[in-house]
C-alpha cells in the first residue's frame, strides 16, 4: 500500500511499448472519496523512471474548487471565499486579471496571454454562462480590524508575516469548477505547457496595511495610493490573487541523455540498412566496412541484451544479416518502378486487413529494399528456390527475435517474398 502523508492524489508516467508517447494517470485515495482516474497521452520526453515509479500531489480539501487538478503554489495571505479557504500572494506593482497565464517564479508571474482573450479568438462564446467567474463573498480575521473602524465592509487578509492588509468592499472571483473549463484548459494544454494560472483574484475599492492592533499603517507600499497600476477597471482595484499550475499543462523535463539514445538508435539502424549503398573508396576496403558495420552490431546486440538471451533462443543475428538482406544488386530493367509503383507496392505488401492502420516508418524502410532483393532473386535461372530457400532463412531469424524484439515484420516480410514469386511463376 502506498503512503504518502497528506497528498491525496498519485501520477504515475509509463512509456508506451513500440511508440515515442506516454500514458500519463492521475488517480485520487478512495478512502477520501476522490477515486477518480485521469488518463492523457502525450510525447514522451524520455523521462520514464520504470514500472514502479510515480510521483504525488495535493489539493486541499478545504480549499476553493478548481477546474480539474491544479497543482497549487504556496501564497502568504489567506482569506475565506463563500466558507473555502484561499491562500493568495500580492500583485505587487503587476497588472493582474483572471484567467492571466505566463511562466510564474518567486512570487512573480510573467504574462504571456488570458484565457479569455484566448476564447474569443478562438470562436469561444467566453460570454457563456459556463465559462463566467464564480463570485464569491470574502470573509477575513475580525480581531484586527479597529473597533473605530468598524465596517461591515471591512475584511482583513491574514498573512504569515503579520502583513495583515484591509480589503474595503471586497468581493473574489475565480476560475468556474465545471467539465466544460476543464475541457478548455485541456485543448489548451499543448500550447501552454508548463504555464501557471490565475485562478482567483480579490477586488477591492481601497485596501491598506494593518498592523496587530487593527490600526492603519503609515502610508507605503501596503496602501492603495501607491499601487495605482492595480485598476482592473476603473474604481476596482486587485491587491491579491492565486496563480496554480493546471495538471493537464504539466509536462515531464526533458531527459537529455534519454534523447540522445533515441537519436543514436536511429542513426545505427539506418546507417545499418543503408550500408548496402556505401560508395566511394570506402568500398574498396571491405575491413573497414566490416569494422563499421561490427559496430552497430554490438550497440544493438548490447542495447537488447542479446548475448543473456543466447541460451534461450539461440544466437539472434538478425543486425548481422539486415545490410545482406538489404541487398539489391542491379535489377533488371523491367522491374524499373516509377515512384508511384514504389508507393503502389509498399501499401500492397501492408495487405488489405493493414490498409487503415498507421502506417510504420520501419516497413516504409525495410519493405521496399525487401521487393529490390526479391526482384535480383527473380532475375535468376532457379528464381522459385531461391525465392523459398531465402524467405525460410529470413523468417527463422525473425521468428527467434519475435517474441523479445517485439519487431513486429514477420507477417509484412513473408508477404514481401510470396508476392513476387507468385508474379514471377504467372508470368
Amino acid at each position: 500500500m502506498i503512503e504518502c502523508g497528506s497528498n491525496d492524489h498519485f501520477i504515475k508516467h509509463a512509456h508506451l511499448p513500440q511508440s515515442i508517447l506516454a500514458a500519463r494517470v492521475v488517480w485520487g485515495r478512495w478512502e477520501m472519496d476522490i477515486f477518480k482516474v485521469m488518463v492523457d497521452v502525450e510525447l514522451c520526453p524520455g523521462c520514464c523512471d520504470g514500472p514502479c515509479g510515480w510521483t504525488a500531489t495535493s489539493n486541499d480539501c478545504d480549499s476553493l474548487p478548481t477546474p480539474g487538478l491544479m497543482e497549487m503554489v504556496f501564497h502568504p495571505y489567506f482569506l475565506r471565499l463563500d466558507g473555502w479557504s484561499a491562500s493568495l500572494d500580492e500583485c505587487s506593482s503587476q497588472r493582474i486579471v483572471l484567467g492571466d497565464y505566463g511562466d510564474y517564479s518567486n512570487g512573480t508571474l510573467i504574462h504571456s496571454g488570458n484565457i479569455f482573450e484566448d476564447m474569443r479568438t478562438l470562436g469561444i462564446d467566453a460570454t457563456d454562462s459556463a465559462y463566467c467567474p464564480v463570485v464569491s463573498r470574502i470573509f477575513g480575521y475580525e480581531r484586527f480590524i479597529s473597533h473605530e473602524n468598524d465596517q461591515d465592509d471591512l475584511v482583513v487578509a491574514y498573512h504569515d508575516q503579520e502583513k495583515y492588509l484591509a480589503l474595503c468592499q471586497p468581493k473574489g472571483l475565480s476560475l468556474p469548477a465545471n467539465k466544460w473549463f476543464v475541457l478548455l484548459l485541456k485543448a489548451l494544454s499543448t500550447r501552454l505547457s508548463g504555464k501557471h494560472l490565475v485562478i482567483t483574484v480579490i477586488q477591492c475599492s481601497d485596501f491598506y496595511g494593518v498592523d496587530d492592533n487593527g490600526e492603519r499603517r503609515e502610508s507605503g507600499e501596503d496602501s492603495a495610493s501607491d499601487r495605482g497600476s492595480h485598476f482592473a477597471e476603473p474604481r476596482i482595484l486587485t491587491p491579491l490573487y492565486t496563480v496554480a499550475s493546471p495538471q493537464v499543462w504539466r509536462r515531464e523535463l526533458l531527459s537529455l541523455q534519454r534523447w540522445d539514445q533515441f537519436s543514436k538508435i536511429r542513426e545505427h539502424f539506418y546507417a545499418l540498412v543503408n550500408m548496402h549503398q556505401s560508395t566511394g573508396p570506402e568500398t574498396r576496403h571491405k575491413s573497414a566496412i566490416r569494422q563499421k558495420k561490427d559496430g552497430m552490431v554490438k550497440f544493438f546486440s548490447d542495447m537488447f541484451g542479446l548475448q543473456h538471451l543466447r541460451s534461450y533462443v539461440g544466437k539472434i543475428t538478425f543486425f548481422e544479416r539486415l545490410p545482406w538482406m538489404m541487398e539489391t544488386d542491379s535489377p533488371r530493367e523491367d522491374f524499373v518502378e516509377t515512384a508511384e509503383e514504389h508507393g503502389l507496392l509498399v501499401r500492397l505488401f501492408k495487405g488489405i486487413r493493414q490498409s487503415n492502420a498507421v502506417q510504420d516508418p520501419r516497413l516504409e524502410v525495410v519493405l521496399p529494399l525487401l521487393r529490390k532483393r526479391c526482384q535480383t532473386l527473380g532475375a535468376k535461372d532457379d528464381a522459385p528456390h531461391r525465392y523459398a530457400d531465402e524467405k525460410q532463412k529470413v523468417k527463422r531469424e525473425l521468428e527467434s527475435i519475435s517474441q523479445t524484439l517485439s519487431a513486429g515484420l514477420l507477417n509484412h516480410t513473408g508477404s514481401t517474398f510470396c508476392s513476387p514469386c507468385l508474379e514471377h511463376v504467372q508470368s
